[in-house]
């Protein structure tokens, strides 16, 4: 992958929906979409604060740990039994409708490498639906959509931590002059960040259309924001074509 340019997604909000998510919860507690927007923003508070304090937990334990901590702090009481099904309903969670199409467009791209970068561990991931597009079935002649899962959770470190981005580029061949080659692919503003602060380009996947406010680095903003993620094909495209001309 060290001569292709990599365009590396996040899960969560980019390729996974939290659909499955928002109706599960629905069956125990109201306002299910507040719960899960809630969940989720607990489980990157937990990141953050446990990597000031250089601690590690694995991140499906924080997942549990911020439900279980969201849903006290709004009131909410789960019996153990419904707890699991809404944990169960995380580790299933569909793609979003335009992944399929958009994958299949990425394919056909030369000098371009699809890869997963997450916090999330090797375990949740088997669960998901991507496994299909992770592995071309037995027998076939096909190549999966997505050449590689790279996990940060060997590190003991989490998004946007600057050792997280070091290890994508390690992994991907790109020296320090290269990482331009790598195009982060995410919903979630803190990643668009850490990746630009590393070196490397971001497209911000807007789903909600409510533009661009993270004020966390000011002068870093995303190379693109899109609303779906048919809109990332042309600018790839374009930086594969590009690097192919220089390599």
């Amino acid at each position: 992958m060290s001569q292709q340019t990599i365009v590396a997604f996040e899960l969560y909000g980019t390729l996974l929906s939290p659909s499955s998510l928002i109706e599960e919860l629905s069956k125990h507690v109201p306002n299910a979409s507040k719960v899960a927007r809630a969940w989720r923003v607990r489980q990157l508070e937990y990141t953050w604060r446990l990597s000031s304090k250089e601690c590690y937990v694995p991140f499906n334990e924080i997942i549990r740990n911020a439900l279980i901590h969201t849903l006290d702090e709004m009131g909410y009481g789960i019996r153990q039994p419904d707890l699991k099904k809404i944990l169960s309903a995380y580790d299933h969670m569909p793609t979003f409708e335009d992944v399929d199409q958009t994958l299949d467009q990425l394919a056909e791209i030369e000098n371009l490498a699809p890869i997963i970068f997450t916090d999330e561990t090797e375990e949740r991931v088997s669960k998901s639906v991507l496994q299909p597009v992770l592995h071309a079935p037995p027998m076939s002649r096909q190549t999966p959509k997505l050449k590689e899962v790279i996990y940060v959770d060997g590190l003991l470190k989490y998004k946007p931590a600057a050792e997280v981005y070091d290890h994508l580029a390690r992994r991907v061949g790109k020296s320090p002059l290269r990482r331009k080659e790598i195009w982060i692919v995410s919903s979630e503003p803190a990643d668009i960040v850490g990746a630009l602060h590393a070196g490397m380009k971001a497209i911000w996947v807007d789903r909600d259309k409510k533009g661009w406010k993270d004020r966390a680095a000011p002068h870093l903003h995303p190379f693109y924001t899109v609303a779906s993620l048919e809109g990332i094909i042309v600018p790839l495209q374009l930086a594969a074509s590009s690097q192919g001309r220089y390599d």
